[in-house]
């Protein structure tokens, strides 16, 4: 079985009614829902961490948020800004 990974993105449809976190968690890890079930304590959300993550993908639509792996002690979410750093900017 594969080690779960530090981080997996948290999908702008996870602001959506019927958003299934386990559906998304085996996309994101891309293994079978019963591989991605062993790995779902850690990085499931809480009620208010999921309440922030949805309130955060609808706001910030150029943004991308990632859920930490909470057996790993790196913290609970990643943000990265992906606007080009500088207007004009190719970068």
């Amino acid at each position: 079985m594969p080690r779960a990974p530090m981080t997996i993105a948290l999908p702008p449809s996870l602001s959506d009614e019927g958003f299934f976190f386990d559906r998304a968690l085996a996309r994101a890890l891309d293994v079978p829902w019963s591989q991605a079930w062993t790995m779902r304590p850690a990085f499931l959300l809480s009620r208010p961490e999921q309440a922030f993550a949805r309130a955060f993908l609808e706001r910030l639509r150029n943004w991308k948020l990632y859920r930490c792996n909470q057996r790993r002690a790196c913290g609970d979410f990643l943000a990265v800004n992906m606007s080009s750093p500088a207007p004009g900017s190719t970068c």
